[in-house]
């Protein structure tokens, strides 16, 4: 098992370092910025009208197109928080915004007890991969790779952590229908 759980958190780390989605589109028809006041975590999402409905480039990354809107994020906070931002924009990357509309907290959040159920029981370095190690200074404590993945469970603070970027994209699509009356 424990090559299972190194696996699910090895994703995630992959799309805390290395996200497709990450960045700032200079040119953004929507931005928009949200915060968790009780941890510090802020994502900030723009996006931009596309005339096509396929994934496309901006500069050199990959960038999200949903049925006519790229998405990209920059974001402050802890791994989770950003690797959940990166996970869910790649899920609906090739979703129409009513489609991308029609999922619910519930359904955000029970997506989101997937992608980390296996990580949950991971508790040492070993388990969850060599890379892992000492990844994370919270404070003035390190803390192991084991630490920072069995930490990951969805408790209320976590939620509002992970859901900065489902309200983020949620709001966006919602500004993008008002204008495009």
């Amino acid at each position: 098992m424990a090559g299972l759980y190194g696996s699910y958190a090895q994703v995630i780390m992959q799309h805390y370092r290395q996200s497709r989605f990450r960045g700032v589109i200079d040119t953004a028809d929507y931005t928009i910025t949200l915060s968790n006041p009780l941890c510090g975590d802020q994502i900030t999402a723009t996006a931009k009208i596309s005339s096509s409905g396929s994934t496309s480039s901006y500069g050199d990354k990959n960038v999200i197109a949903a049925k006519k809107i790229i998405i990209r994020f920059e974001a402050r906070g802890c791994v989770l928080s950003q690797a959940m931002a990166s996970i869910f924009l790649e899920h609906i990357e090739h979703m129409s915004m009513q489609e991308i509309q029609a999922i619910s907290r519930a359904d955000f959040l029970a997506f989101v007890n997937k992608v980390l159920a296996p990580t949950q029981g991971a508790h040492s370095s070993a388990e969850v991969g060599e890379f892992l190690v000492g990844e994370e200074i919270v404070g003035t404590e390190k803390k192991s790779a084991g630490d920072i993945v069995s930490s990951m469970a969805i408790g209320p603070t976590r939620q509002r952590c992970v859901l900065l970027i489902f309200d983020a994209v949620q709001s966006i699509v919602e500004q993008i229908q008002v204008t495009q009356k």
